[in-house]
């Protein structure tokens, strides 16, 4: 009888997790901004002697807007120690927030395909938010003022005619792709995001699962040599007692 060849059949993975897709969604759909940025975007302890750091948080960081908004939100507060904490929780809270959309405009290097696209669908609808501020601004924009019956000053805006019908037109685009971005639109390509993001996870996990395997036959192929090895030197011993 011939001897039977060995089968190591890539389907015994008994001992090796399954692909859990469900698990998978959930964890890439829990979009985590410092997760794409990479483990430098994690917060660090910072010591209170640390110069750098004091510096970093003081209010004079700021631009002359984003200290506006952090002293009308500290209005209130009279302790002076009470006033100072908040003020550098506060100025952290704006400069952490600009580190954050300062990444989503470099498009997640380090994220999978869902991070990219949620970065890239932020981009997006800021950058038409923003234009819509600028927009409504320059329709308030006075550009000189005439006396109503009574004596009054009644503004004559900037724009007027045809070019303020197209800016309110603009207005109203701008509004119907955000409202696409926010909602169908978005939809879909987050959800092709999505599944690329779990395809490449699956390949990974296909990857880690033959790599394991492969593991395991070495340690395998390893013990046969040397049972084989051990096997043929007792022979070798009992053929030359006999």
């Amino acid at each position: 009888m011939l001897p039977q060849t060995k089968e190591h059949p890539l389907s015994d993975t008994n001992d090796y997790p399954d692909f859990d897709e469900a698990a998978v969604r959930a964890e890439i759909q829990a979009y985590d901004s410092t997760r794409a940025m990479g483990p430098a975007a994690k917060p660090r302890a910072m010591a209170s002697d640390d110069d750098r750091a004091s510096k970093l948080f003081q209010l004079s960081a700021l631009s002359p807007e984003d200290r506006a908004e952090v002293n009308q939100r500290l209005q209130g507060i009279t302790d002076p120690e009470r006033r100072a904490a908040a003020e550098a929780r506060e100025v952290e809270a704006v400069i952490r927030r600009y580190a954050v959309a300062s990444n989503l405009r470099r498009g997640n290097p380090n994220g999978n395909a869902f991070d990219r696209e949620v970065a890239a669908l932020s981009v997006e609808v800021d950058v038409l938010k923003r234009e819509a501020a600028r927009i409504r601004e320059e329709l308030q924009e006075v550009g000189r003022y005439e006396t109503g019956p009574r004596g009054q000053a009644l503004p004559v805006y900037r724009y007027s005619g045809l070019r303020r019908s197209e800016m309110e037109a603009r207005l109203q685009n701008i509004a119907a792709n955000i409202e696409e971005l926010e909602g169908v639109g978005g939809w879909h390509r987050l959800n092709r995001a999505m599944n690329e993001a779990v395809d490449a996870r699956r390949k990974a996990h296909e990857e880690a699962r033959i790599m394991h395997m492969a593991e395991k036959r070495a340690a395998q192929i390893l013990a046969e040599d040397r049972i084989e090895a051990l096997a043929q030197a007792k022979a070798r011993n009992m053929k030359a007692s006999l």
